[in-house]
């Protein structure tokens, strides 16, 4: 029903910012953590942090929709934002006037990120499951069913290995990591929906997440709920074990990120020139 469903294209566009935009490294790796870390500081507090996660998503935003209406190269562009946005998130995290507690909630967030994607790479090889554009032949449906701007973005789910990484969703599993930070380390102001709060805000983005995936035709329901479980896994093992919250815990989940996401461009050549646009890693 998902598939065959057509919203106004207001609607979808606002979608694909938990539907697409989220799960990608424009938006985990800078403004997503430091609106973490700015939600977990103490009250009153994190004012340098609003305006980085507003900035940083201005920024992500930009380059991740100028890409997919083709104003820029959207593999470049990407290229540049996996190095450059985690090293500005990690400068802002570490600037006087930023509290010890929030920056630890931001660097988890990162690390989290990156080992939630890299988990999910292997296992999209072993299922080599199509994504519901191809499996379902909704390719010559694009223009008629989706907004025009995100045209690009299946056409490009549907373009050689991309076609195969369904199953499971790294965009299910990173919503998922940083929903269940949300509802751990949120510290909402005093009131009678402060215990309820951060929980259904984190229920409210991760089901948005996995209906834009849906919807966008990048994922089916299994797709979604098992990535899911893949991040909310890691993100309750980082917690449990206290990893992911200094700058050497960031450093190694980076690495095990780049080494799994050179592992997937051998089977998918996301970033090769011959490829016509490689707008999903996810």
């Amino acid at each position: 029903a998902v598939f065959r469903l057509r919203l106004p294209e207001m609607v979808e566009l606002l979608l694909s910012v938990p539907g697409a935009f989220m799960g990608f490294p424009h938006a985990f790796f800078g403004p997503t953590p430091l609106a973490l870390a700015w939600l977990a500081s103490p009250a009153g507090g994190g004012g340098m942090l609003a305006i980085g996660a507003v900035a940083a998503f201005l920024f992500g935003a930009s380059v991740f929709y100028a890409g997919l209406a083709g104003k820029v190269d959207f593999r470049k562009s990407t290229k540049v934002v996996l190095f450059v946005m985690p090293a500005l998130t990690l400068s802002l995290l570490a600037s006087p006037g930023v509290t010890a507690s929030a920056a630890a909630v931001g660097r988890l967030s990162l690390s989290c990120a990156a080992l939630a994607v890299s988990a999910t790479i292997p296992f999209k090889a072993l299922f080599d499951r199509q994504r519901p554009a191809a499996a379902l032949n909704l390719r010559g449906q694009i223009q008629e069913r989706r907004a025009a701007l995100l045209g690009s973005y299946i056409e490009g789910m549907c373009m050689g290995g991309q076609s195969r990484e369904s199953l499971p969703s790294s965009d299910a599993a990173v919503m998922a990591a940083n929903a269940v930070l949300l509802w751990r380390l949120w510290v909402p102001l005093p009131g009678p929906w402060s215990e309820w709060l951060p929980g259904a805000v984190a229920v409210l983005f991760f089901g948005l997440a996995c209906f834009g995936r849906m919807y966008l035709w990048a994922h089916h329901l299994l797709d979604v709920s098992v990535g899911g479980m893949f991040g909310a896994g890691i993100a309750y093992w980082a917690l449990a074990q206290g990893f992911g919250s200094r700058g050497s815990h960031v450093a190694a989940s980076l690495l095990i990120f780049v080494l799994a996401v050179l592992a997937m461009q051998r089977r998918t050549k996301i970033f090769s020139a011959d490829e016509r646009v490689a707008t999903s890693a996810q």
